[in-house]
């Protein structure tokens, strides 16, 4: 398998495609003043035949501002449809309203070809600015495309990063089923001094797609695009110092290292989420087994480039109004959770954790008003810490249960 990738991040790469409305600007790609709407298009970028295809980007998306990325791919000297990843930021996506054509398909954020072989794409970011006239900025676009080739080879590092694993059993009940990729993420953004919860990431888009799953890594400041690669790829990142999360048959997981056994067979160390602790998500394979269940697409997270960004968390407060129920205020006024808020908490337990999301946490269910309902999970005396997680942004607030006649 070749690793073919088209990477744009630099004024150089953006000035090689048609602009419309948009400029370089600092270290990335903006609207030009005064334009609510603007475009960049790459040129034709011929390829070897290939048969799926992936995007990705990284920006920064103020309030109401969205970036929208579409593909196009040539197969038979003709061009098919602008396939549509639709519009995202970093508090939520929409999907695209094209998502095939006679000859391909786009879903799960993967191009397949249905027919025939493509040997060209062609890939265009839409900017769109909120009503401020503010503009997102763009700071890396790329599209990796997957065909068979042999493996390069590559020696073993023996290196493993001690990158933080986590089980989705511990996690929202709602949410767990579809955490794998979240909860890969989220241990590769968390050894690198974030410390976010998987909920947080799942809200944040990174669920089933790659491309989602990027750009919300580069949402909070990294490098980070998926990619068809080989073997040697990764070992070459652990090398560097970076865990990828990659795609195996029916799951992703989070690659920390490569080694060897007793006998000198290469291995590869694996965070596999759907252990039932913590402490087991660790798991050695054989390389060779490894590569036969792997489907060749990994997510690359590089360093952090913005060093400012972060999830983002805002004060609230806790209030009891009867024993056994709680409702979170922001600003003086009752919190909205319209459900598709996560609510969870923890609790003191005398323990010292390496991240916030290895403490236990607590699920409990709220009613249509808000009204969480405690019940026998926290008892009067106990101090909470409360999280609200949504799509954009997590409430956080702390508290010790009163007694409520």
């Amino acid at each position: 398998m070749s690793e073919q990738l088209y990477l744009v991040k630099d004024e150089q790469g953006f000035a090689q495609g048609a602009c419309e409305d948009v400029s370089f600007v600092g270290n990335s790609l903006q609207l030009k003043d005064d334009c609510y709407t603007g475009e960049f298009t790459s040129p034709e970028q011929p390829q070897e035949y290939f048969d799926r295809l992936v995007c990705g980007w990284n920006a920064q998306t103020p309030a109401g501002t969205a970036v929208q990325v579409l593909i196009r791919i040539k197969t038979n000297e003709q061009w098919g449809a602008w396939l549509d990843y639709g519009l995202w930021n970093i508090r939520g996506a929409a999907p695209g309203k094209v998502q095939n054509d006679e000859n391909s398909e786009l879903r799960n954020g993967i191009v397949t070809t249905q027919l025939h072989f493509a040997r060209a794409f062609q890939v265009r970011a839409v900017l769109h600015a909120n009503e401020r006239g503010e503009s997102p900025k763009l700071r890396l676009l790329s599209v990796s495309v997957q065909h068979k080739q042999q493996s390069r080879g590559e020696p073993v590092y023996r290196r493993t990063i001690p990158v933080p694993g986590y089980t989705a059993l511990r996690r929202a009940p709602q949410l767990r089923d579809s955490m794998d990729l979240t909860i890969a993420l989220t241990s590769i953004l968390n050894r690198r001094g974030e410390d976010l919860l998987p909920e947080e990431v799942w809200y944040g888009g990174a669920q089933t797609s790659a491309a989602l799953a990027a750009a919300f890594a580069g949402g909070v400041g990294y490098e980070c695009y998926p990619f068809f690669c080989d073997a040697a790829r990764l070992k070459a990142q652990i090398k560097k110092g970076f865990s990828c999360a990659v795609r195996l048959t029916g799951r992703w997981v989070c690659v920390r290292g490569f080694d060897t056994d007793a006998q000198g067979n290469e291995q590869v160390e694996l965070l596999d989420s759907s252990a039932q602790e913590d402490s087991a998500t660790a798991v050695l394979e054989p390389l060779e087994l490894f590569c036969k269940r792997w489907t060749g697409l990994a997510l690359i997270v590089n360093e952090k480039q913005q060093k400012e960004c972060k999830h983002e968390r805002t004060a609230g407060e806790l209030r009891f109004p009867k024993q056994g129920q709680a409702v979170i205020f922001v600003q003086g006024q009752p919190y909205e959770m319209n459900g598709k808020t996560t609510i969870c908490f923890t609790k003191p337990d005398g323990n010292a954790y390496a991240t916030t999301a290895h403490k236990r946490f607590y699920y409990p269910e709220y009613s249509p008003d808000g009204t969480i309902l405690l019940q026998e999970l926290a008892a009067a005396g106990e101090k909470i810490t409360c999280y609200a997680v949504r799509c954009g942004i997590t409430v956080v607030c702390s508290a010790t249960i009163p007694c409520t006649e």
